[in-house]
This record gives structure tokens, C-alpha cells and sequence, in this order.
């Protein structure tokens, strides 16, 4: 299955392993889609990375609707059995509290969030979305808000990449490096204009070094942390979202602290 930005036609992710799909659902984050279908199997797909996070299983026959709560906690679906089941998204026993994590845990759930594996991710997001007194101070150590970069220092150093001077191309190309992922957006401005098959070869290999595995591993992590976030909710979870949003515009991880700020601002907090 594939999505499309509509606005653009862009083909936005492939979603492989689900055909016969005859409804969907988004979650209220926008980070999570439903679908089922012509099997009895409902998948959860992490969006960002188009992989699936989880299966329920318990109708008979076909599905043919789906929603989830507000929160995002519970998904109901509906089937061509004739009867609606609603699933805990959370992974939590109903009734039952989570035991708090312990710091050894804590450590372990952060580590998932890295994992190219996105069932063991997402259960990560809810282990620390489900244990909100020790999840929220530890990502407020572990988060921090993207650093804005010098638009006029990035300036000299993308025009030092068209040097006649070879030892001035390297330093311009390692000092734009050492900017990290936060320069993505001038590179890819700068290699969309005109310049110089040199310059042009430095900037491509800056961003396949700025967008490689590990870095993306590194965002995917933080966007995951601020999913955890945003489902916890609460005042102190607001205020690390309110500092992650304050770092540079153009990252994802400012994007996706203020949208998740602003989501939250259409509903109340949760109870204590």
C-alpha cells in the first residue's frame, strides 16, 4: 500500500505486507496508521519509517472499520462477524498499572527507541508513555533542543567549498559537518542552485554523511521520545516538549515538539 502527499503527489511511504486493505485509520498523532481488510489481521504501521509496529487478531472474516480513541490508546474496529472489538494500542493489561521503571529500564527503553526494529521501538515509546514520573525527567536529560546554526558563518563556509585552495575546501567541508544534521536544509539549498562540479561533489557527499543510518537512527529516536511525550501529556512532559520546540526551525524535532504542543493544547491534561 502506498501514501501520497496529495498536495504534491509525492509518494510519501510504501507500506509492504498488507493487501486487500479495506480501511484505515490514522491516529490522532498522525504517526501511527491503522489497516485491515480481507483478513482477520489489523496492522499498526509506524509512519515515519513505513514499517509495521504490531498485529491484533480476533475477528472472524473480513474488517471493515476502524477508529481510535483521542488519546490514541485504544483503536475499535469493526467486522463483517457482526461484531466492533476495541484494542489496547498501549499494550497495557486493562486494569492493571504499569510498574514504574527502574533505571536500568529506563536505559534499555531508551536504547529501543534507536532500534531499526519498529515493534520493539514502539514498545519502548509505551513502556515510557505508561510510566510518566520517571519517563518525563529522564528525557528531559536525554533531549535537547536543536542548536541554530550561524546562517552567516554556513554562508562563508559553502562559498569556501569553491576555493582555488585545496586545504581551504577540506576545512570548510569539515567544519560543515561538524554542524551536523541541523546545516541539512542550506546544503540542499545550495546544491539546488548553481555551482561548481567540486562544490557540487562536496555537498552530496555531506549530506550522504549528514543523512546516513546512524544520524537518521539518532532522529528517529528523538521523534520517538516526543511521541512518548505527547502520550503522557502531562505539565512536566509540556515543558520538556516547550524547550525541544524553541531549538531551530527547520529540524524535525522542533517541527514535531510544536505540533505535538499544539495537539495537546486542543485537549485538557490528563488526571493525575
Amino acid at each position: 500500500m502506498r501514501l501520497w502527499d496529495v498536495a504534491t503527489g509525492k509518494e510519501l511511504r510504501s507500506l509492504k505486507g498488507h493487501s486487500g486493505v479495506l480501511a484505515l485509520a490514522f491516529s490522532p498523532d498522525g504517526r501511527t496508521l491503522a489497516t485491515a481488510g480481507m483478513t482477520p489481521v489489523i496492522r499498526l504501521w509506524e509512519l515515519f519509517t513505513g514499517k509495521e509496529r504490531t498485529q491484533f487478531v480476533g475477528h472472524h472474516g473480513v474488517v471493515l472499520c476502524l477508529s481510535f480513541s483521542t488519546d490514541g490508546r485504544a483503536l475499535a474496529s469493526g467486522g463483517g462477524d457482526t461484531t466492533a472489538l476495541v484494542w489496547d494500542v498501549s499494550g497495557r493489561v486493562a486494569g492493571r498499572r504499569p510498574a514504574a521503571l527502574t533505571p536500568a529500564a529506563l536505559a534499555l527503553a531508551w536504547q529501543d527507541l534507536l532500534d531499526a526494529d519498529a515493534a520493539k521501538a514502539g514498545r519502548a515509546v509505551w513502556a515510557l508513555a505508561l510510566s510518566p514520573e520517571q519517563a518525563v525527567p529522564f528525557l528531559r536529560e536525554h533531549l535537547r533542543p536543536t542548536a541554530a546554526v550561524d546562517a552567516r558563518r554556513v554562508a562563508k563556509l559553502l562559498a569556501d567549498l569553491d576555493s582555488d585552495r585545496f586545504a581551504v575546501r577540506e576545512r570548510a567541508t569539515n567544519e560543515l559537518a561538524k554542524l551536523g544534521p541541523g546545516v541539512v536544509p542550506q546544503l540542499r539549498k545550495a546544491l539546488a542552485g548553481r555551482v561548481s562540479t567540486e562544490a557540487s561533489r562536496r555537498l552530496n557527499r555531506l549530506l550522504e554523511k549528514l543523512q546516513g543510518p546512524e544520524v537518521l537512527a539518532e532522529q528517529g529516536r528523538e521523534l520517538r521520545a516526543v511521541e512518548a511525550l505527547e502520550h503522557i501529556g502531562t505539565a512536566e512532559a509540556r515543558q520538556v516538549l516547550e524547550a525541544l520546540a524553541k531549538g531551530a526551525p527547520e529540524p524535525e524535532l522542533t517541527k514535531e515538539a510544536k505540533a505535538s504542543l499544539e495537539r495537546l493544547r486542543r485537549r485538557p491534561p490528563p488526571a493525575p
